[in-house]
């Protein structure tokens, strides 16, 4: 079985971390999944309506779908720690 590190934040534990919208490093996550970087897709979403035929309908979804992500605010869903959910 593999070995994997506890996701508990305890003290002298491990670490949970996070990834804060807007930061460089959300945006690092984002151009490894949407194969593009901000300045792209900002670049796409900026020239499609002028001149579709430079960047297809998908394109351009996908330039929109990054962009929403990188400025996207997480929401909890509940303020109750995962521990207290279960009965």
């Amino acid at each position: 079985m593999a070995n994997r590190k506890s996701t508990v934040t305890e003290p002298g534990g491990d670490v949970i971390v996070t990834i804060k919208p807007g930061t460089p490093e959300m945006a690092a996550y984002l151009e490894v999944g949407y194969g593009m970087s901000l300045e792209k897709a900002e670049t796409i979403i900026k020239e499609r309506p002028d001149r579709p035929e430079i960047w297809p309908y998908e394109v351009f979804e996908k330039a929109q779908a990054f962009v929403a992500a990188y400025n996207a605010s997480p929401e909890p869903v509940s303020n109750r720690p995962a521990w207290r959910l279960t009965p």
